[in-house]
């Protein structure tokens, strides 16, 4: 791939990737909805949109030159592998609960 269309391409993935933390999307709509009925989403929720909004941000503005942002970047990368991989966990079934009572 050539350097100058794998730069476009490049810089593309993290414009997207920064649209996608600075919406929020579903999770912003459902707040905002919820708020307007007098249910107050929870702090938990408030923070994770407020840090995934700001991380959109601070990504768009990388994409317009990612070589002087590249800690950034890859911080990007890991923290959401990790978080991944840590969602993964969490989802596992729980063999424990059906147990608890048996002898």
């Amino acid at each position: 791939m050539p350097s100058l269309c794998r730069r476009t391409h490049i810089r593309c993935s993290y414009q997207a990737s920064g649209f996608a933390g600075r919406g929020v999307g579903p999770s912003e709509v459902r707040s905002r909805r919820l708020a307007r009925v007098g249910v107050v989403p929870s702090e938990y929720e408030q923070m994770i949109i407020g840090v995934y909004a700001v991380l959109g941000i601070f990504l768009i503005m990388a994409s317009r030159n990612p070589a002087r942002h590249v800690s950034l970047i890859w911080f990007t990368v890991w923290s959401s592998l990790v978080h991944g991989l840590i969602m993964l966990w969490q989802a596992r079934p729980d063999d424990s609960a059906g147990t608890a009572g048996a002898s």
